[in-house]
């Protein structure tokens, strides 16, 4: 996928996988790809990028660089982004996205809903995820959480959002997906005695109830 997506001008992007396991499984694999190999230039601007930012951030430097996918990241340019790395690690990738030097980050959907730093082209390799009850087909919004990554603003005119058939990923359903509306807001919110107490400190009766009552 990703020499494909290079050979088309579509990187950087951002590939989206449904488990840890899975991120790190695609980083282990394209480190003995030689054909995803970078030119000891890019290598080298990518280890003077990774400096300044452990010297930004005041990161041990020992640790950044005994980290399992250390080698991936400076040789091939791909990293990946989960909940399990070490916050210093997902700052590091975050960062190197930022500043244009990385070609793939391999990510579940933490990406998606939390991290602000879109792509040229966002692959998407499941149309389903395992949760609570099961596997269940991804909702619009998570869809359009994915999707909407791609295309960084300033630099592509559009973005493009590719699907990568395979056992787990039926094109024609992230179609129909695509199709459907947003789901509506649900509030998580729940107005505690202490919250609505220290809100009368400020509004009457009146005030904080038209408030709460065309708020989620």
């Amino acid at each position: 996928i990703v020499v494909e997506l290079e050979a088309c001008n579509l990187l950087p992007a951002i590939v989206f996988r449904t488990s840890r396991s899975q991120c790190d499984i695609d980083v282990q694999r394209a480190v003995t790809n030689r054909r995803l190999g970078l030119p000891v230039m890019r290598q080298r601007e990518i280890r003077e990028v990774i400096n300044e930012i452990v010297r930004s951030y005041d990161f041990d430097v020992d640790l950044i660089r005994s980290h399992p996918h250390y080698n991936s990241l400076v040789r091939t340019g791909i990293g990946a982004h989960h909940a399990g790395q070490l916050l210093m690690w997902r700052l590091l990738l975050e960062e190197l996205m930022a500043a244009g030097v990385m070609r793939v980050l391999v990510a579940t959907g933490t990406v998606a809903a939390g991290v602000d730093f879109p792509a040229r082209t966002v692959v998407i390799t499941a149309h389903s995820r395992r949760g609570s009850g099961g596997y269940k087909n991804l909702s619009s919004a998570e869809f359009q959480q994915m999707s909407g990554r791609a295309g960084r603003r300033g630099k592509d005119a559009v973005g493009f959002c590719v699907a990568a058939p395979s056992a787990f990923c039926d094109a024609r359903e992230l179609l129909k997906i695509s199709k459907k509306p947003a789901e509506p807001l649900v509030s998580a919110y729940f107005p505690s005695p202490s919250t609505v107490l220290n809100l009368l400190r400020y509004r009457n009766v009146d005030d904080l109830r038209y408030t709460v009552e065309r708020s989620l």
